[in-house]
């Protein structure tokens, strides 16, 4: 339950802060997202706002101004990787541990046999080495 809790906690803060950005954004104060973002430092809403900018629709915002604002937020996140490569192996490991307990269910009859064999499938794309490709 406690994991619940800071999960809802962290949803919560994120759309917080989005709807900050969002309420400069429909001002046409892009360059005011921007700045907010930046004090904000969470790489998530970076992300989020980036995604937004490159959207076909949103890329009449992207001036030359806003770009000396967006890039260095952008180098930040990709020099973040680091944390993200700790996350995606937590996330892997979890996922291996549902493929080795995916073994006894698949060889059960009907739709939870069914459900397990197709998991099971599509664990095993994730799991295949380099060199069996």
């Amino acid at each position: 339950m406690q994991n619940h809790q800071e999960f809802i906690h962290g949803v919560k803060s994120r759309l917080t802060k989005l709807e900050l950005v969002y309420r400069c954004w429909q001002n046409n104060d892009i360059k005011g997202s921007v700045s907010a973002m930046r004090r904000m430092s969470d790489h998530a809403v970076t992300a989020d706002i980036i995604n937004v900018l490159i959207m076909e629709k949103s890329t009449k915002y992207i001036t030359l101004d806003i770009c000396t604002s967006v890039l260095p937020l952008a180098s930040n996140l990709l020099e973040s990787g680091y944390d993200r490569l700790e996350r995606c192996s937590s996330c892997f490991q979890e996922l291996d541990k549902i493929n080795a307990s995916l073994i006894s269910l698949t060889r059960r009859e009907g739709k939870v046999g069914r459900s397990a064999r197709e998991l099971s499938l599509l664990l095993h794309d994730i799991f295949k080495t380099p060199s069996s490709v």
